[in-house]
């Protein structure tokens, strides 16, 4: 069983999963707390011997145990600014466009960084239904009792958000068909014609027709008016002009100025039945 080599790393995660693993393999060889030390320092390569061989100048790594190697390592991979950037990552903790798998994957690899800030069961289940998202924590803090544990709690949110996906997807497959039953009506114009928008259209269309038909009427009766009146005068004065002459020469004893004014009246008296009648 060969012991992962652990070079450097910024991540503070990476780092305690590094040691996790490490000690893992040292306990299961059953090493003393010197050779345990031994062997990690064999398996320090590049940046990480660097640092080895600046504590071996000033310690002796060859009497250093366990405990006191845990004590460099961590003044040097869990310092004070990467612990507080830590802690504040996992305070300011939200589930985000991550899913409740990898959102809780995260939770679980900050809370061994910070274990501090949530030393009880309770706590982290607290915690954890303040990261998800407002749809799934409502759903995971609710029912009979709130969850106890942090397997109950994942458990919860990996329901609320396979049902949450499944109302999306049918609500984004509703407006699809929406959309393409829209296109089709837009495609086929002929399947609106018999709306209640169309038959409007036709009414006005028939109504302005019959105002066209009143004013071409209207129109054609006034020049027929106009046309009547000048006829009649075109014809009644030289008619007049004729009873005139015929009056002068006549043997006749009879005023020809009264026979003429007779002969204008009845004329005008026509004039007015014609312009009535019209």
């Amino acid at each position: 069983m060969k012991p992962p080599e652990f070079e450097r790393s910024t991540d503070p995660l990476e780092t305690e999963e590094w040691l996790t693993s490490l000690q893992i393999i040292l306990n299961f060889i059953n090493l003393t707390e010197q050779e345990k030390v031994l062997c990690a320092s064999y398996v320090l390569k590049k940046d990480a011997r660097y640092w080895w061989e600046t504590v071996a100048l000033r310690r002796n790594v060859m009497a250093m145990i366990w405990n006191e190697f845990l004590g460099e390592f961590n003044e040097e991979y869990y310092n004070i600014v990467c612990m507080r950037t830590q802690q504040n990552e996992f305070i300011d903790l939200k589930q985000g466009t991550m899913s409740v798998t990898e959102a809780c994957q995260k939770f679980d690899r900050l809370t061994r960084l910070c274990p501090y800030l949530v030393p009880t069961e309770g706590e982290r289940v607290r915690r954890m239904i303040q990261m998800f998202w407002p749809e799934i924590a409502v759903v995971v803090d609710s029912g009979d009792r709130p969850p106890l544990t942090i397997a109950e709690c994942v458990s919860r949110a990996l329901r609320a958000e396979f049902h949450l996906t499944e109302a999306k997807e049918e609500k984004a497959r509703y407006w699809v068909a929406k959309k393409k039953e829209k296109g089709a009506n837009t495609q086929n114009p002929g399947s609106s014609q018999s709306g209640p928008w169309n038959k409007n259209k036709q009414n006005n269309q028939n109504n302005n027709k019959r105002k066209a038909n009143f004013s071409g009427n209207k129109y054609q009766n006034q020049r027929n008016q106009q046309q009547k009146r000048s006829t009649f005068v075109e014809t009644i004065i030289p008619a007049t002009q004729l009873v005139l002459n015929a009056a002068r020469n006549t043997s006749v004893n009879v005023g020809w100025e009264q026979l003429a004014v007779t002969f204008v009246a009845k004329k005008v008296i026509m004039l007015i039945n014609v312009t009535s009648t019209s």
